[in-house]
């Protein structure tokens, strides 16, 4: 091997170093989830857009990081449950394009998470939290996804007056034994944000 494509090689195999991202610490503090990012945020040999699998790793035991989920799907924001053997996360189930947004739980004694909401909803997610007992999630979505919204504004062919059309995020709480999903918050009112103790 040449010297240039043993730099070449050393190069790319810095570039495609991936970094832990929204680490989250478990209730017992003995074990980590985690996403992870290439720093330059690339492809890596040209290749299809980059999805993330959620990690897994005990605090302290060297080497014992492992995937949670199987990499197929953009998995991103994983988040504990209080009773410390679920995470919730949310996931682009159906096309991988970080457009469809679907708000998942995996039991760690299972082997694939259940969805909590739609498969390929375009719904943006913004923020969710499990409440206290771990028996509820509360969420931030918006009551349509961006393309609905795109083409409703297009169709009517009138400009955009703010606040008119506007995409509320609503406040939502999921029960997940029962899979319901109760909007707490609706009418002309946008939420920014909610704190669970």
């Amino acid at each position: 091997m040449s010297d240039s494509k043993a730099d070449r090689a050393a190069i790319q195999g810095i570039l495609d170093i991936e970094a832990p991202l929204q680490l989250q610490l478990s209730p017992d503090c003995k074990s980590v989830v985690y996403t992870t990012i290439l720093k330059w945020y690339h492809t890596i040999d040209d290749g299809p857009p980059r999805t993330s699998p959620i990690w897994i790793a005990d605090v302290g035991v060297a080497n014992s990081a492992r995937h949670l989920t199987d990499g197929l799907h953009n998995d991103r924001m994983p988040l504990w449950s209080p009773l410390e053997h679920q995470i919730a996360f949310l996931s682009d189930w159906v096309d991988n394009s970080g457009k469809s947004n679907a708000l998942s739980l995996l039991d760690l004694d299972a082997t694939e998470p259940g969805l909590l909401t739609p498969v390929g909803s375009e719904r943006v997610i913004t923020k969710f939290a499990f409440s206290p007992d771990g028996k509820a999630i509360a969420c931030m979505t918006t009551d349509v996804g961006f393309e609905k919204a795109k083409s409703r504004k297009e169709a009517t062919g009138r400009a955009s007056v703010w606040g008119e059309d506007w995409d509320y995020v609503r406040l939502k709480l999921i029960d997940i034994e029962s899979g319901e999903i109760r909007t707490n918050v609706n009418g002309r009112t946008h939420v920014v944000d909610f704190l669970v103790p």
